[in-house]
């Protein structure tokens, strides 16, 4: 008899939201750091973002700011607002 393995579900998921303020990814020197420090104090589950500017600020975000240890959705360009799922 085969059993399966049981593992108990997180109990909560830790969600963060964050406007970015037009964030392309381009400042790697000051802004960039920041919200590494910022959000890894955090350690989100998902972090909702506001703000960005296009589908490679997405990608600079995940690598450079959360070195590549979250998923991203799809940028989504709407009328005045830009939203990503990270």
């Amino acid at each position: 008899m085969i059993s399966p393995q049981l593992t108990s579900p997180q109990s909560h998921v830790k969600l963060m939201k964050y406007n970015l303020l037009n964030y392309s990814g381009a400042d790697t020197i000051t802004r960039n750091p920041y919200l590494r420090e910022k959000i890894s104090s955090i350690n989100p589950d998902i972090i909702l973002v506001q703000e960005m500017t296009s589908q490679a600020g997405v990608d600079g975000f995940k690598n450079i700011v959360l070195l590549n240890n979250y998923s991203a959705g799809t940028f989504l360009n709407d009328y005045d607002t830009e939203n990503a799922i990270i």
